[in-house]
C-alpha cells in the first residue's frame, strides 16, 4: 500500500478539509473529509464540536485514470467509483484491512482515518 496524495485546507473558519490517497496495485482508494465546527445553535443541543463526514472512493487507475464517476461506458471499472459495488468488495476489503489492522485509529498528518 502507497500513500499516494494528501492534502488539507481551511474552506472556511469552522471548516476544515482534507483529502488522502492510497494505492495498491491498479487501485486507489480516495478518502474525502470535511471537518465542520458547530454550536449547540445549531442542532438544539447543549453541546458543541466537531462533524466530520467522509466519502469513500476506490478507482482503477489503468481502467479509470480520470475518476470518472458517470457509469457511460462498456467497463464497470472504467467510470464508477467501485467501493460500494458488490463485485469489488475484495478489494475493499484489502484496503480496509490495513487501515483498520494496523492500529484501531490512525492519524496520517492530521486527518483521521478509521
Amino acid at each position: 500500500l502507497l500513500l499516494l496524495n494528501w492534502t488539507e485546507a481551511a474552506a472556511t473558519t469552522s471548516e476544515r478539509k482534507g483529502s488522502i490517497e492510497l494505492g495498491m496495485g491498479n487501485y486507489k482508494l480516495v478518502i474525502n473529509e470535511l471537518k465542520k465546527k458547530y454550536n449547540s445553535m445549531d442542532i438544539g443541543d447543549n453541546d458543541s464540536g466537531n462533524k466530520i463526514v467522509r466519502r469513500y472512493k476506490i478507482f482503477n487507475t489503468k481502467l479509470n485514470p480520470d475518476e470518472r464517476e458517470d457509469g457511460n461506458c462498456n467497463s464497470i471499472e472504467a467510470c464508477n467509483n467501485i467501493y460500494d459495488l458488490e463485485q469489488f468488495e475484495q478489494i475493499n476489503q484489502e484496503f480496509d484491512s490495513f487501515l483498520f489492522t494496523e492500529s484501531k485509529l490512525k492519524k496520517t498528518k492530521g486527518i483521521i482515518i478509521k
